[in-house]
């Protein structure tokens, strides 16, 4: 009887030793732990079942901008804005409900501020294999964020100029590539719409290119801009871009300085950014409504657009100016009294009008077969010496 009760001793102080020792594991675990925790750059959180916060680490506090004691045991909901919260929760929800661990990257506001986040979010269960705690790491990635989203941004300033440059050599019209610049410029800002103006002969804004939205509020038909603008407090814009040559950003709501009628989309949110050219604005690329407002990557992305843009258009300027100067020059030769006739280097027949074929009895046609007319045959030396690089001889009609 006694050896029982000795061996009962015996074993329960083992018990007692081991558990000392697992108790002393787990607190060296646990200070291991919170060291760590403690340490890391990193946010580290735990959210129970009734979504208050149990624990997280003076990094999190320190960057939310609270003490700790307001921070544990608070419900979630009271720490972060509505948005921020909405998102926190689709993610926890699925955590607890499927019982894995899952990542995610979004855009939190924390202390006032917008930061990128991802964030790895593991099950905590319990003994009957039930999720009832939720084990959070999140990692700031607002910098790399932000890179990713800049070299997005130049790739698309790149593809938006090629789509210029590549309408600029095609056949299109001037207000089609106009129109197609305004396009890349709203893409790129996701602008709801927008404009584009030049400044005419006569010193006046005039609109070159509106979206189609606008359009088709208008019914197709050619609008112009100015009135909008002049309904709005931002009737000194233009001036105040004209004198300060740098852009402009309006974001906060615009307010109507007189009733704006039911044919103008309202302005919300506004960027202008001039069209430069030596120096001296000769137009403006107008943007508006774009949800989350404009900010310096938008006008920096416009801006490096705006140098094609006025390329693009000058570009277009001189070749239908070319054109128009070709045409008038084809319909003075045509309709001239005077015989007027040209030879390329080759004494081929380039140019022979109508007044020619009057004079010297021969077709156009006629004269582009042969070299040297032969009207022109004593002439020819002179001919070849005033082009040497001739080295044919000339030929005789009928040789």
């Amino acid at each position: 009887m006694l050896n029982d009760k000795k061996a009962l001793l015996d074993e329960i102080n083992s018990l007692k030793n081991e558990n000392s020792n697992l108790r002393k594991k787990l607190w060296e675990s646990e200070v291991r732990y919170r060291t760590l925790s403690e340490s890391v750059e990193e946010f580290i959180f735990i959210i129970n079942a009734e979504d208050n916060v149990e624990y997280v680490n003076e990094y999190s506090t320190r960057k939310m901008g609270l003490e700790r004691e307001k921070i544990i045991n608070q419900p979630r909901w009271k720490l972060f804005p509505p948005k921020t919260y909405d998102l926190q929760s689709e993610s926890l929800q699925l955590v607890f409900e499927l019982g894995e661990t899952i990542k995610r990257e979004n855009l939190l506001e924390i202390n006032n501020q917008e930061r990128w986040m991802e964030t790895l979010l593991i099950p905590l269960k319990n003994e009957k294999g039930a999720v009832d705690k939720v084990l959070g790491v999140a990692r700031d990635i607002t910098e790399r964020k932000n890179y990713e989203i800049l070299l997005e941004r130049q790739n698309n300033i790149l593809k938006g100029m090629k789509t210029i440059l590549r309408e600029t050599l095609g056949s299109v019209t001037r207000n089609e590539l106009a129109q197609t610049c305004l396009k890349v410029c709203e893409d790129i800002t996701s602008s709801e719409f927008g404009f584009i103006s030049e400044i005419n002969s006569e010193k006046q804004l005039t609109t070159l290119a509106v979206s189609q939205s606008l359009l088709e509020l208008h019914n197709g038909d050619e609008m112009d801009i100015r009135p909008m603008l002049e309904k709005l407090t931002l009737h000194h814009a233009w001036k105040q871009l004209v004198k300060d040559k740098r852009s402009l950003i309006f974001n906060k709501p615009l307010v109507h300085s007189q009733e704006v009628p039911d044919d103008h989309i309202l302005l919300k949110k506004y960027m202008q950014v001039p069209l430069m050219s030596e120096g001296e604005v000769v137009g403006m690329i107008g943007l508006a409504n774009k949800k989350s407002g404009y900010n310096l990557a938008d006008r920096r992305a416009v801006e490096a657009l705006s140098a094609t843009v006025v390329e693009s258009l000058a570009r277009k300027n001189a070749e239908d100016a070319l054109k128009e100067t070709s045409e008038q020059l084809k319909l003075l030769i045509k309709t001239s009294p005077l015989a007027i006739i040209s030879l390329d280097i080759e004494g081929n027949v380039k140019t022979w009008n109508h007044a020619a074929e009057q004079i010297f009895g021969w077709k156009e046609k006629k004269c582009w077969v042969n070299q040297y007319p032969p009207f022109l045959i004593n002439s020819k030396n002179s001919f070849r010496k005033i082009s040497p690089k001739s080295s044919k001889p000339p030929l005789l009609p009928g040789t």
